[in-house]
């Protein structure tokens, strides 16, 4: 439960929360795809230039970006059950807001 939750005494998640993931070593990450979505980008390719932004002050914070921004594969659903396999980043709680 968060602290708006207790205040206001309903159960509120916010969009960021409800898109975070974790992996298989507990670190926590979110997807650039589903983060693009939350944020109203309806092309993936226009958030992109977002994410080079962010690499770039990730950079200048002398931060490595591959420690907040890793390449990875997902498999989204097609019809009739089949999938396919798509570019996405895992992006960390650092990448997302910087210092």
């Amino acid at each position: 439960m968060n602290l708006d939750s207790e205040l206001d005494g309903s159960l509120h998640t916010s969009p960021f929360d409800a898109i975070r993931r974790v992996d298989e070593d507990g670190n926590e990450y979110w997807s650039a795809r589903a983060l693009a979505k939350v944020l109203g980008y309806d092309n993936y390719r226009n958030f992109l230039k977002v994410m080079t932004k962010a690499k770039i002050a990730c950079e200048q914070s002398q931060e490595a970006i591959s420690d907040h921004f890793v390449d990875a594969d997902e498999m989204i659903g097609l019809g009739k059950g089949a999938k396919r396999k798509i570019a996405d980043v895992r992006i960390s709680r650092y990448g997302l807001l910087g210092r």
